[in-house]
């Protein structure tokens, strides 16, 4: 457990974090953040739950509130890609209608 956590945390830390800091000048960008699959801790493997995800446009932030990057907090929000192509649409095109995805 202690190894994922620190693996998340580098990862937030060298790569997102690398990747905000350049974009920081640009006011026209979207990131889409998510995993290829969770991976259930106690049972080590993937295992078929959605995952969670970001959409993040400089153009319209929203304030996500005490709303975290995880499993639990992911499921709170009721927001699920049933689609993939929707999701990939809502970055590309910058129009995230969270009731389309």
């Amino acid at each position: 457990m202690e190894k994922k956590i620190q693996a998340l945390e580098d990862f937030d830390e060298k790569v997102v974090g690398t990747v905000l800091k350049g974009m920081a000048a640009r006011k026209d960008y979207r990131i889409l953040l998510m995993p290829d699959h969770p991976t259930a801790i106690i049972l080590k493997t993937h295992v078929a739950d959605p995952v969670p995800f970001v959409l993040y446009s400089a153009e319209a932030p929203q304030n996500n509130g005490n709303v975290g990057y995880n499993e639990k907090d992911a499921l709170k929000t009721g927001i699920v890609a049933k689609k993939a192509h929707r999701l990939m649409e809502a970055l590309i095109e910058g129009r995230p209608t969270w009731t389309e995805i």
